[in-house]
This record gives structure tokens, sequence and C-alpha cells, in this order.
């Protein structure tokens, strides 16, 4: 059996008008048994705080990248002919979690994220064929509070993958936000994901900010 203190990764998270916070934050997670955090690369005191603590960064990141929507124009939508955008139904939820997700995960786990505040029904999108097969999908998720939507997940089924699919999915997704007076979208990507982060930053996502891990002693 794996060791508790070997499945605890925590993101460290403080308000910036109290960084002193943190250092009690981090003995009361060490305390714990964690191992290994997650801080933002911009975030120059934690930073600092983790490296004098023994940690050590990994080579590959998270990439946050952000696209701009007030005030921008709404994009073209290229779907080649037979090819359609719908909302996901729930009562496929079993066929889309086959194809999308290869049963990594579940229905009834993304039935119960879906009541997370930032959840909008009409923001879980397909691309699906004339024969009903799903192409392209996402998910896009709109924090209110903060005005700021996310795409979490996007991705293409492998048969209709190099299509341009995908980006037209994520245009369709953006127009939408654009209706919902949205002002930002973002997206988090892994540094070694070469075509996505091409993807992207084709479709107007500028890089904000990196997303590293860090680990602590022998687990580094």
């Amino acid at each position: 059996m794996a060791s508790r203190a070997a499945l605890i990764c925590r993101a460290l998270v403080v308000d910036p008008s109290h960084p002193e916070l943190a250092v009690g934050l981090l003995e009361w997670a060490e305390s714990d048994g964690m191992w290994k955090v997650e801080i933002m690369q911009g975030n120059l005191f934690l930073t600092g705080l983790i490296q004098s603590r023994g940690y050590t960064r990994s080579n590959d990141f998270m990439f946050i990248r952000e696209k701009p929507l007030i005030d921008t124009p709404f994009e073209r939508v290229n779907l080649p002919p037979g090819y359609f955008v719908r909302i996901l139904d729930p009562l496929e939820w079993d066929s889309y979690f086959h194809a999308v997700f290869r049963m990594m995960d579940t229905p009834e786990a993304f039935a119960s994220i879906q009541r997370a505040p930032s959840n909008v029904d009409e923001l879980h999108l397909n691309v699906v064929t004339g024969q009903n097969q799903i192409a392209p999908f996402c998910s896009v998720w709109l924090d209110h509070e903060n005005n700021l939507a996310e795409f979490e997940p996007v991705g293409t089924v492998p048969d209709f993958q190099k299509q341009g699919l995908g980006a037209a999915l994520m245009a369709y997704a953006c127009n939408r936000l654009r209706q919902m007076n949205c002002p930002t979208v973002k997206v988090e990507l892994w540094s070694k994901s070469v075509g996505a982060n091409k993807l992207y930053s084709a479709g107007g996502f500028v890089e904000q900010d990196r997303l590293y891990s860090w680990r602590k002693g022998s687990n580094a």
C-alpha cells in the first residue's frame, strides 16, 4: 500500500496582503505529510519561501493562458459540412465518457462536479457528425463572481484530429461567452503538450504565467 504522504499534493494559495500566513500554512501542511506543492512562477514571495525550505522545482509545468473577449469581434466557426455543435445531453453521458475520456472518469463523477457554482449546462459542448459521433469536445466553467471562464477539458477524439474541428469548437464557445458578457477566458496546458499549445496560441490565448510543482527532500 502506498504511504499516505506519497499521495498528498496541495496548491498553496495565500492572500497577497498577508504573505506571513504562508509560513504557518506550510508548517501545518508539512506536519500532515505534504511533500509536493504547486506555485505560480510569478509569485516571487512563495517561490523564494519554498526554495528556502528545501523544495526542488520540476522541469515541466503548466502554461496559464488567457484570451480577452470583451470588445473583440465574434469569431468565424469553420465547421465542414456534416458537422454540428451541440450541447451535451445528460442522457448520453455514458457514450460521451467512453468516447472522450476512455472511461477514466464516470458520468456519476461528472454529475457531482456539475453541482459546482461555476457549472453552466449550456457550456458543455460537442461537435458531432451526422451519424451522431462525438468529434471534439469541451467544457467551459464560468466563475460568476470574478467574471472569468476556463476551458477544462478540451480535446478531439483521435479519428477526428487534424481537421480544424477543435479550433472551430473553441471559437464557438468563445462566441457564447461573449454573448454572456464574459470578458476573459483562460486555460491551463501542460508544457509538453506541443500541439495543444500551438492550437491555443493560434486561437489568441496568450501566456500569463506558469504553474510549477515543487517537491521536497527525497521525493524531489
